[in-house]
């Protein structure tokens, strides 16, 4: 490899490393202070909705909106295929 593309592989290195800390760091933290964003974590909140969670099938919510989907599966089998 010659020195000019490792300069070259380096500095993409760099801009791209650069711009995940921007966006980490600058952009992120601005949109979480946003009104939308904040009327979003409230949603959550007030539901009780944990959004790192990874499976939703532990929520409490979920058992009433399981029986919502086989109640119409009941009643139209092909409603979901």
């Amino acid at each position: 490899m010659s020195r000019k593309t490792r300069i070259a592989g380096w500095g993409k290195l760099s801009l791209a490393l650069m711009a995940i800390v921007i966006l980490w760091g600058v952009v992120l933290p601005r949109l979480e202070r946003s009104s939308e964003v904040q009327a979003r974590i409230k949603h959550l909140d007030k539901h009780g909705i944990d959004p790192a969670a990874m499976f939703y099938t532990d929520h409490e919510g979920m058992t009433r909106w399981e029986a919502n989907i086989h109640e119409a599966q009941r009643r139209d089998p092909a409603a979901f295929w």
